[in-house]
């Protein structure tokens, strides 16, 4: 089966409608459809997706702020960082349609979020979101002011970090051109907020499986000047990585299982 069908037999979309602080004595209403129901990123040309590469040993493999697409970044703190694998008490690799992730996924720490900055605003984002506990957080932002904010309770009825097919999910969000982001930050209050097939788009993406092409995939680099390869070229690894170029997206991105979902997911909007 294409990575893009939909497996699921019912997809449920839940319409988010949340109002931004207002700026004098207006405000601007922010409308973000969330889907937990697909069981792949949507079939979209205009997506891409992150390549993290793998690497042989367990663990984690940077914390070294990665590059990525035209002036786009992750940063980290604390221990978070690009891990492959589990590792007790840390982290626990994202679960796929078979079986737990081989290749690099990324980890928010109690003591340190990720924070993915991009150069031009943002309408589309979406990821495997592994191994879903109600502390894990994730926050848009416009700069400085919240957009919107989920937990992972938003994302299933019980998160309680199961580890198994249960516990991972492929979130979808589409802010349908009534605001948009250019920050993202995942945190966490306990190990951890592990997350991989970290997708994205400047405009807004229809959340489908079919119909609309397929996502492009982008390498992440250790140095922002790799950024500028020249077409071809292979990507700088990661430490302890194979190249970024060998990442098998088709084997990471079909979730075929269901469980229950909440009945309404919501979004916190406002500036802090």
């Amino acid at each position: 089966m294409s990575m893009f069908t939909v497996r699921k037999p019912l997809i449920v979309w839940i319409a988010l409608a949340t109002t931004a602080l207002a700026q004098g004595a207006h405000a601007a209403a922010v409308d973000v459809t969330f889907n937990a129901s697909l069981s792949a990123l949507p079939a979209n040309s205009s997506v891409q997706v992150l390549n993290l590469g793998q690497s042989a040993v367990a663990g984690l493999v940077t914390s070294q702020e990665l590059y990525f697409g035209q002036g786009d970044s992750i940063q980290f703190s604390g221990t978070a960082g690009v891990y492959n694998g589990t590792k007790s008490g840390v982290a626990a690799a994202p679960y796929t349609s078979s079986g737990p992730q081989t290749t690099n996924y990324l980890a928010a720490e109690s003591n340190g979020p990720v924070t993915i900055n991009f150069a031009q605003n943002q309408q589309y984002f979406g990821m495997n979101w592994g191994s879903v506990d109600s502390y894990n957080t994730l926050s848009f932002y416009q700069g400085s002011a919240l957009v919107a904010q989920y937990t992972g309770s938003n994302v299933v009825a019980s998160a309680n970090g199961s580890q198994g097919a249960d516990g991972s999910d492929i979130v979808n969000f589409d802010f349908n051109n009534s605001a948009s982001y250019n920050k993202v930050v995942m945190t966490s209050s306990s190990p951890a907020f592990e997350f991989d097939m970290i997708a994205s788009s400047a405009t807004a993406v229809p959340l489908t499986t079919s119909g609309g092409g397929a996502p492009t995939e982008v390498a992440a680099y250790l140095d922002a000047a790799e950024t500028n390869a020249l077409p071809g070229e292979a990507p700088a690894p990661l430490p302890g990585a194979s190249p970024l170029a060998a990442l098998l997206l088709s084997a990471a991105a079909a979730l075929a299982f269901q469980r229950p979902r909440p009945g309404v997911a919501q979004a916190v909007a406002g500036a802090r």
